[in-house]
């Protein structure tokens, strides 16, 4: 799905399209309408409000193996609400690149 173009509706139709899928399928669309734009080998989400399931990831298994929710936390803590975080994530194993 394009999410360039005028106005807004390519991005709320694209943002529409992640948040309507089931919970577990959330990271895999989110992962594939940001591919093109947002280079990345793998993504994570760390929700305050999902008791059942407050940790998940998806993508390249060298990557989501060696996450952690005390490798998100620190975000968690420093993030600014409407400023998305692109980088790479400090992690306790060696060399955990979040993006390209």
């Amino acid at each position: 799905m394009e999410m360039t173009g005028s106005g807004s509706v390519p991005a709320l139709t694209a943002a529409y399209e992640v948040i309507r899928q089931p919970l577990g399928e959330i990271l895999p669309r989110l992962s594939t309408l940001l591919a093109e734009l947002v280079p990345h080998r793998a993504v994570a989400e760390l929700s305050t409000h999902c008791a059942h399931s407050p940790f998940k990831t998806y993508g390249d298994a060298e990557i989501t193996g060696r996450l952690s929710t005390a490798d998100l936390a620190p975000l968690l803590a420093t993030g600014t609400p409407g400023r998305p975080w692109q980088g790479t994530l400090p992690s306790r194993a060696p060399s955990a690149p979040c993006s390209p």
